[in-house]
């Protein structure tokens, strides 16, 4: 992840990056994937099964099925920080 951010890409494609980290690495990846959002202003689709994951730093979740994309949701926060606050889908 480090090697491909350091050429400035446009966009970062992340492939379960965090699979087979125990639970404080996966933090210390995600925190580094995280500056990297917005610190180098790259773009960044991350592929999880990891719905804790999803909840703690994802501003956007597309959940895609059987190849089509059957959910586009767009968050101004992460889930953990909205609590009960309404969820907007686009699809």
């Amino acid at each position: 992840m480090i090697l491909a951010a350091i050429t400035y890409p446009d966009l970062l494609l992340l492939d379960e990056h965090t699979a087979a980290l125990d639970p404080k690495n996966v933090d210390k990846v995600m925190d580094l994937t995280l500056k990297i959002n917005n610190e180098m202003g790259i773009t960044i689709i991350m592929v999880t099964h990891n719905m804790k994951i999803v909840e703690k730093y994802s501003k956007r979740i597309v959940e895609i099925k059987e190849g089509k994309v059957t959910k586009d949701f767009l968050y101004e926060r992460p889930l953990s920080q909205i609590g009960s606050e309404k969820i907007k889908a686009t699809l």
